[in-house]
């Protein structure tokens, strides 16, 4: 998990408090709401994610220094009801996910864009997805029961429609075109590796601004 590397590795470097992680999904639309609004294949675009509390979230952290986040189960495949997480952040706030470019680029004062070919990431996706339903045979409540009974090859086929039906359409058309509005752009090699760890965590230290409680940039990722 890249992100829990880089957190681990800015921790090593300036100690203290750990970094606070976050990620987007915590601010995908439930998906009863998605239903409703007929967006349930559309999860992960744009028009998936509730983008005003994603920024008051961001924002009130500057303000007293505490993240507020909804709870993203990908088990559940949705935002777990009633569930907000609280988390103090220190030295460093690291925001994961898709489209911060788009939705928060002026709260966030470093945007890092992580590249890799496209059959790499497909990769990654499919073997992600049979994670999760190989939890679900393993008795865990899941969304991914009802692909429980799939074999390997049928799953490789379903996880391949995913990808090119929803996944890749997603990257193409609204992450891609962003990459060059980002701060950092570090290439990942298909074995999920950072390939310059120093690189980047130096580059983050440099760009980051003095910490200000009260003001919108009084908070780190």
């Amino acid at each position: 998990h890249l992100a829990a590397q880089l957190c681990a590795q800015l921790d090593r470097r300036d100690g203290g408090r750990p970094p606070v992680l976050a990620c987007t999904d915590s601010w995908l639309l439930d998906e009863t709401t998605l239903a409703s609004l007929g967006r349930s294949a559309r999860k992960g675009f744009p028009e998936s994610y509730d983008v005003p509390a994603m920024r008051r979230s961001l924002t009130s952290v500057s303000i007293d220094g505490i993240l507020r986040s909804p709870r993203y189960s990908h088990l559940l495949y949705d935002i777990e009801p009633d569930v907000i997480d609280e988390q103090v952040v220190g030295e460093w706030l690291v925001v994961e996910g898709l489209h911060l470019t788009r939705f928060v680029h002026d709260l966030v004062p470093v945007i890092v864009h992580l590249d890799a070919p496209d059959e790499v990431i497909e990769r990654w996706y499919v073997r992600r997805l049979k994670s999760l339903i190989d939890r679900a045979r393993n008795g865990e409540p899941s969304f991914y029961a009802p692909f429980t009974g799939f074999d390997d090859a049928e799953l490789d086929d379903i996880a391949g429609a995913f990808w090119h039906e929803i996944n890749l359409p997603n990257k193409h058309r609204y992450i891609d075109p962003l990459r060059t509005s980002a701060d950092l752009v570090i290439t990942v090699d298909a074995g999920h590796r950072m390939l310059d760890w120093d690189h980047m965590v130096e580059a983050l230290a440099a760009a980051k601004p003095a910490y200000e409680p009260g003001t919108r940039h009084g908070y780190h990722a």
